[in-house]
This record gives structure tokens, C-alpha cells and sequence, in this order.
């Protein structure tokens, strides 16, 4: 698998999971090493100064057959 197609495929797993919070910015996939991420939802605030805030953040492997993540998401959000 490419890694930007497994990046999206972490990025919607979790915002399936979460729903998407309100003023969504983006989610960021970032790979730490093997198949080991940090996922981390962005937030933005707009007014003089943007202000972009994580509004949730979880640690995730992904095996071939399973997804682990930590810490465990709970649906906070509306799904799209």
C-alpha cells in the first residue's frame, strides 16, 4: 500500500470513529516508524489571528487484519 493511501485510510478510520468536530481543519497522519502513526485532529479558530488547535490526538497500529489505537476513540462528534 502507498503511504498516502494508507495516511487517508488511518485519517477517515479515525474520523469515522471521532465525527467530525466543529470548524474541522485536517487531520494529520504522521508516520513514526514501521506501521506505527500519530493521528492528530486540527481544529481552526478564525478571527484577527487563525488559531488552529488539536482537538484530539491517538497513537495507532496498524496491523494487517486489526487497527490499535490509544488512546481508545469515543464518537464526540456528528459523522458527516
Amino acid at each position: 500500500m502507498k503511504v498516502k493511501e494508507e495516511n487517508n485510510e488511518i485519517a477517515d478510520f479515525v474520523l469515522d470513529q471521532l465525527g467530525t468536530p466543529p470548524n474541522f481543519s485536517h487531520v494529520n497522519v504522521i508516520n513514526i516508524f514501521d506501521n506505527r502513526f500519530r493521528v492528530n485532529v486540527y481544529t481552526k479558530e478564525e478571527g484577527f489571528i487563525d488559531k488552529m488547535t488539536i482537538s484530539a490526538s491517538f497513537y495507532i497500529i496498524n496491523d494487517k487484519d486489526d487497527i490499535h489505537v490509544s488512546p481508545e476513540i469515543t464518537p464526540k462528534f456528528p459523522k458527516n
